[in-house]
């Protein structure tokens, strides 16, 4: 009796060490959030439905949200790090646009050049939350969800440079981004992606 009673103290004491941080998930979803509303607007931006001033304020207010999220208590330092790195590309990029002059659609695609680096940087992120230890199977649907919501749905096959990554048909770096992050807690990922064909 004594040996199980210290038994289930040890697995009580043990048991939150075996589910990783929820404040992983949490971290995540405001991630996709942030993402998603730069998706919006540079969308509109491009489609000449807004100035690009509002990329610009946009990625400013992103960058304070990000930083946020990595700050969240019991967030890992993986994480953390990963997260910070693209609030301080955002800022970057909000410094860069303040200084450059000219036409909005040039000075879109040099925003977007600029704004490329997410992409490099999406994979740590992923990478961060990609043990499966550190999102539950509810979780990983819940944020495969937002992601649609944000962006479309995922393409299945690997996309080209020059292909939109979500139906939605956007080429952002913002979605290019959200499709390499989308893989590490994608469960359906390597059950949908056919098996390449040997040539014959």
């Amino acid at each position: 009796m004594k040996l199980s009673f210290r038994f289930l103290a040890l697995s009580l004491i043990l048991a939150p060490g075996l589910r990783a941080e929820p404040a992983h998930a949490a971290a995540m979803k405001d991630f996709v959030s942030s993402l998603g509303r730069l998706e919006s607007v540079y969308v509109a931006v491009s489609t000449k439905k807004t100035p690009l001033k509002e990329l610009e304020t946009t990625l400013a207010a992103e960058k304070v949200q990000i930083n946020a999220a990595a700050d969240r208590a019991g967030v890992g330092a993986d994480l953390a790090t990963s997260l910070r790195a693209c609030a301080a590309l955002f800022d970057k990029t909000v410094q860069f646009m303040a200084k450059d002059t000219g036409e909005e659609e040039p000075r879109l695609w040099r925003t977007a050049d600029d704004l490329a680096e997410l992409t490099r940087l999406a994979k740590p992120v992923g990478n961060a939350v990609g043990a499966a230890s550190r999102l539950t199977s509810a979780e990983r649907r819940d944020l495969s969800a937002q992601v649609e919501t944000n962006f479309g749905k995922k393409m299945i096959d690997f996309p080209r440079g020059d292909v939109a990554p979500f139906t939605s048909g956007s080429r952002s770096p913002f979605a290019s981004a959200m499709w390499l992050v989308n893989l590490s807690f994608d469960e359906t990922v390597n059950r949908t992606v056919p098996a390449a064909t040997p040539r014959g």
